[in-house]
């Protein structure tokens, strides 16, 4: 009787897996397609200085700041926010062979000030000029 007892318990805690895993996939799904649908967004990757690793993420284009969101995850809340208006985009390089396997197709990377800080952008070429475009446009004040 415990065999059987055993086996009820493990399909039982399998279910519960499975029921968390496509839950989990739905959010995740529901979260991009929120994201992407709430403005100008492109897939880039970001990092802090050279030592650290690229985190993929989706930043969308708003009217006051560049908002970045981690690729993979639940929040709505974005993990880096570059103001629009002491942004300055600095030299670009292309991706070097170690970067270029991680991050995106034909990657473009930036130097970016945003007030005190400084990061690296990396990007696709074809996204280049919109984000260009976005900084260059910022109201005069």
């Amino acid at each position: 009787m415990l065999v059987y007892r055993a086996g009820i318990d493990a399909e039982i805690a399998a279910a519960v897996l499975a029921a968390i895993a496509l839950i989990s996939f739905a959010l995740l799904l529901l979260r991009r397609r929120v994201l992407f649908h709430r403005g100008v967004t492109v897939a880039c990757a970001l990092r802090s200085d050279e030592h650290r690793p690229w985190q993929g993420a989706v930043a969308r284009f708003d009217p006051d700041a560049l908002r970045a969101y981690r690729f993979f995850g639940l929040t709505f809340r974005p993990y880096q926010v570059l103001a629009r208006d002491c942004m300055v985009l600095g030299a670009r390089r292309p991706a070097n062979a170690g970067e270029r396997s991680r991050l995106m197709a034909d990657p473009v990377v930036l130097l970016v000030r945003a007030g005190e800080r400084d990061l690296e952008m990396a990007l696709g070429a074809d996204a280049l000029p919109g984000l260009l475009a976005w900084v260059e446009g910022r109201p005069v004040s």
